[in-house]
């Protein structure tokens, strides 16, 4: 046990070793709490004893499994069984089924690990302010011109993230037919940065993987192609449906708190390396790291 207290009757108290009673039990814990006629308080204590063993262990599992399964399913779809409608499916909502499969995981184990926390109502965060927040507030007139310079700091970092994240995803390898609308999505980033901002929201900013994520699952590849032989890049499917649809299930997602709380913190986790490691893929900077540790004979014959 870590942290944990036993109290006796008379005021004294003494901290269980951790490593001496690592192999124990809750209920062995309990008796011996018992029979030394104290009772558990710290904040290792929990509601049925104070130790709950394998949870960090359970943890590190979940979060591996996670990130494997993952990277599992989305390259399912160059597997040789089932179909390629099946194999397609199974390959676009591999992080979904990952998800799915983790969450009965634990379940079926029933070892308490720590959950998301989501709100139980619709109401702003804090208590003490409504849906809209004054900006100067209860501050002196003199916090206005003291945050010009963290402001334009703020706004030079945004405004970067904001270009670095276009380029990026509107790189001539992606082949784009539609052309690039930097000025409208900086423009869209600013109104909802002032609209954030005046509600007390996390501001509205280019989000680089989940943008290249987004585009490597709407490329379209040569189908027919030599044994061995990566297959070509043939373009992008370029529509607005995918990114209408993700920002409308995000606001539909304040009515399934009943349902997003079961997760596990470590399956979200290993989502997130998932993701991270996931938009490596095609970055430049990663493939000409890569070169150091391959050979000569079998480097890509790029420029």
């Amino acid at each position: 046990m870590e942290n944990g207290e036993t109290r006796f009757t008379d005021g004294s108290s003494y901290v269980l070793n951790s490593n001496r009673h690592a192999g124990y039990a809750v209920t062995a814990s309990q008796e011996e709490c018992q029979y030394l006629r104290g009772e558990f308080q710290g904040p290792a204590c929990g509601r049925d004893g104070p130790y709950t063993p394998d949870v960090f262990f359970w943890c590190c599992i979940l979060f591996f499994a996670t990130f494997a399964l993952s990277s599992f399913l989305k390259k399912f779809k160059t597997s040789r069984y089932f179909p390629t409608r099946v194999r397609s499916t199974v390959s676009d909502f591999a992080v979904f089924l990952t998800i799915v499969i983790m969450v009965l995981l634990d379940f079926v184990v029933g070892i308490p690990l720590p959950k998301l926390q989501v709100p139980h109502a619709f109401k702003p965060t804090r208590d003490d302010h409504g849906w809209f927040i004054n900006p100067i507030g209860p501050n002196p007139w003199w916090t206005v011109l003291a945050a010009l310079v963290p402001a334009l700091l703020c706004t030079i970092l945004i405004f970067m993230d904001q270009q670095i994240s276009a380029v990026i995803v509107n790189r001539k390898e992606h082949k784009l037919k539609k052309g690039c609308g930097y000025h409208l999505d900086l423009f869209v980033v600013a109104v909802m940065l002032g609209v954030c901002s005046v509600m007390g929201l996390p501001w509205f900013v280019a989000a680089t993987v989940l943008s290249i994520t987004h585009v490597n699952s709407l490329k379209v590849e040569s189908d027919c192609s030599a044994p061995g032989e990566q297959p070509k890049l043939l373009g992008i499917r370029e529509q607005r449906v995918t990114g209408l649809l993700i920002f409308v299930l995000m606001g539909c997602s304040v009515f399934f708190t009943s349902v997003l709380k079961f997760i596990p913190m470590p399956v979200l986790y290993g989502v997130f390396l998932y993701m991270g490691v996931s938009s490596l893929r095609g970055i430049q900077f990663f493939d000409r790291l890569k070169l150091f540790w391959m050979p000569a004979k079998h480097q890509p014959d790029f420029i």
